[in-house]
């Protein structure tokens, strides 16, 4: 990863000097280290923070871990927990259906956890997009932050698409389709520049 991003470095001194001076200005990247110990934590902490606040989310994720012996919540420990008692840490009656179809999916092999590194993004996105509660967005940061997968621009991204606007000095936000045909001067580093302009609106 540390060669790849000194690449990227050296892709946007030659295609994109803007993004060179945000790179600058903002220091290493850090796209090496996870987010979460394993996939099923990492999905499972962004079904919980989906449409909350980042405390609200680990308030609820702590609640939850604090329901099973060990340090971390695995498929067959979350579908063994009572429904009832899963909405009862915050979780919410949608969001527990959402988590126990993740669960479900994992425990069954139809979501296969351990083999997602081996596809390529287009089949992660289809596998993970088959679970409830997942969406295109959630599966490509998943690619970006837990696979650690170096060409992947989330187009639908609110803050990409602002933070694009406000670097770049455009009157308008850009749509999604703008943005992803703006991307394009970042391949094969879309996912390192996504990381160094979302650092761009919250550092």
């Amino acid at each position: 990863m540390a060669l790849d991003i000194r690449r990227a470095r050296q892709h946007f001194a030659r295609m994109d000097p803007v993004m060179l001076a945000l790179v600058k200005r903002v220091g290493p990247c850090r796209l090496d280290r996870r987010v979460a110990p394993d996939p099923f934590q990492a999905l499972l902490r962004a079904i919980v923070a989906q449409q909350v606040s980042a405390k609200a989310a680990r308030t609820v994720y702590d609640r939850i871990t604090a329901l099973v012996p060990g340090p971390v919540v695995g498929p067959r420990e979350l579908l063994a927990l009572d429904p009832e008692v899963l909405r009862a840490t915050g979780l919410g009656p949608t969001k527990t259906r959402y988590v126990r179809d993740l669960a479900e999916h994992v425990r069954d092999g139809r979501l296969p956890l351990s083999h997602l590194d081996t596809l390529d993004d287009a089949a992660v996105i289809r596998a993970l997009t088959d679970v409830r509660g997942i969406g295109t967005w959630t599966a490509e940061v998943f690619l970006i932050f837990q696979l650690q997968r170096l060409d992947v621009f989330p187009a639908a991204d609110l803050a990409l698409l602002t933070a694009i606007q406000r670097v770049y000095g455009k009157r308008a936000r850009p749509t999604h389709g703008q943005a992803r045909r703006f991307a394009d001067r970042w391949r094969p580093y879309r996912s390192v520049a996504a990381w160094y302009l979302w650092r761009s609106i919250e550092p």
